[in-house]
This record gives structure tokens, C-alpha cells and sequence, in this order.
């Protein structure tokens, strides 16, 4: 299933359902130490991503370190 969905504020389709895959599929290992993930507004614990459902109309915020500080 495709989802239409904001990330960081840029449109994209998606085939992501969970956090977890939506994370492999934008290429940040969610292993990585000061990776957040918020789902419309709700900021969500590291257990819940591999349960945290992506949905069509979602806005995702995935705030990482960036190489190079």
C-alpha cells in the first residue's frame, strides 16, 4: 500500500506502514544514537516503532544528526 505522507515537511509516497520501515526506506539506521520520530505533532518512544503505523495524511518529523556537525 502507498501512503502519501509529509516528512520534515517535503510530500512523499511511501510503501513504509511501520516506523521502522519508513526509517530503512529513508536510509537512517534506527540504531543511531539522538534519532527522534514524531508522528503529526506526537513525539513517539523508540520501543513503540516497530508498532507505530504510518498512515496516508501523516506528517513524520525525523530529526538525526547530520555528518559533519
Amino acid at each position: 500500500m502507498r501512503n502519501s505522507i509529509k516528512i520534515n515537511g517535503k510530500d512523499k509516497i511511501t510503501t513504509a506502514s511501520t516506523v521502522i520501515e519508513l526509517l530503512e526506506s529513508e536510509k537512517i539506521d534506527s540504531a543511531t544514537k539522538f534519532v527522534a520520530v514524531a508522528i503529526n505533532g506526537s513525539v513517539l518512544s523508540r520501543r513503540s516503532w516497530p508498532e507505530a503505523q504510518i498512515k496516508s495524511g501523516d506528517d513524520v518529523e525525523i530529526v538525526s544528526p547530520a555528518p559533519g556537525g
